[in-house]
């Protein structure tokens, strides 16, 4: 099965939004048609944004349509915008986890950058679909174990993942999860990533960071901008790490937090299952080392 990422979905919004425009504005010349043909291609004009606490990708694409046609950026950064929104939404449902689409808020801010916010329930339909793309098999193979500090501490993070899990699937917490080597659909939709009031559950700034981190990881392995040869995946795979330490440090998952609040338990559970796969798909794939399951 295919993987999908967010950001292939908003840079779809982007090529059906700039087809849109420039079949129904009239260009200065056939030269800023060809140009725009080529520039609608740009996925790698499509960003990320450094705020950790939202999931929010942004795109200057207007500012270089507005240069090359001569007119005001916000107006066409208000145009694309509203293309994006009246019609993406219909577009795309069909190719993207359940309602994700109609949760993607468009903006324009000066001076012409377009921005996609992911809405917290959007944030939940996505980390279900993250769980559901964990494959049940733990990987394996001849691989290197002995490597340099720095890769090391992603092999602890992945290990410390893996203990957790063990935890929360042994007797004495039995009902938190199951084995996450025997994960199936049903049990994953165990996970309640929405509060009563809708919101979504993981609210605290490390909760927040290790998500922005999953996306991008996902991004990275499953729509790159860059060619794979390209990409600093040791980089990307210690920010993960990283991320995950803040997270598991600042964030308790069992004792106190079990009892008073179960559903949130499971809830950071479940980041630390996408984390898991995330880190031994880089280690195993990537980086061309072990994952282990204990240290």
């Amino acid at each position: 099965m295919t993987k999908i990422t967010l950001k292939r979905i908003i840079a779809n919004f982007l090529i059906k939004a700039l087809d849109c425009y420039g079949s129904q504005t009239e260009l200065p010349s056939p030269e800023s048609l060809a140009a725009h043909k080529e520039l609608k291609l740009e996925t790698s004009a499509l960003r990320k944004t450094n705020d950790y606490r939202k999931i929010i990708y942004k795109s200057a694409i207007a500012l270089k349509l507005a240069h090359l046609w001569q007119l005001a950026p916000m107006e066409v950064a208000e145009k694309l915008a509203q293309y994006c929104q009246n019609q993406g939404v219909n577009t795309l449902m069909g190719n993207t986890p359940s309602a994700v689409a109609a949760d993607i808020e468009v903006t324009v801010v000066p001076p012409g950058l377009l921005l996609f916010e992911l809405t917290d329930g959007g944030i939940a339909v996505w980390l279900q679909y993250f769980c559901e793309g964990v494959p049940l098999s733990v990987g394996g193979g001849d691989l290197q174990f002995l490597v340099p500090d720095a890769l090391f501490q992603i092999q602890y993070s992945h290990a410390r993942c893996c203990s957790l899990l063990r935890m929360a699937s042994s007797g004495d917490r039995q009902g938190l999860l199951p084995d996450t080597n025997t994960l199936t659909l049903e049990t994953r939709n165990l996970i309640s990533w929405e509060g009563l009031d809708g919101g979504l559950r993981l609210n605290h700034p490390a909760e927040r960071c290790l998500i922005w981190q999953l996306f991008s990881i996902w991004d990275l392995l499953y729509f790159p901008t860059a060619t794979p040869e390209k990409i600093n995946w040791q980089k990307a795979a210690t920010a993960l790490s990283e991320a995950f330490q803040i997270f598991y440090s600042q964030c308790r998952i069992f004792g106190e937090v079990k009892i008073a609040n179960r559903e949130l338990t499971k809830a950071r559970l479940g980041l630390i299952v996408v984390t898991k796969y995330l880190l031994r798909s880089l280690l195993e794939e990537k980086l061309k080392i072990q994952a282990p399951t204990e240290l």
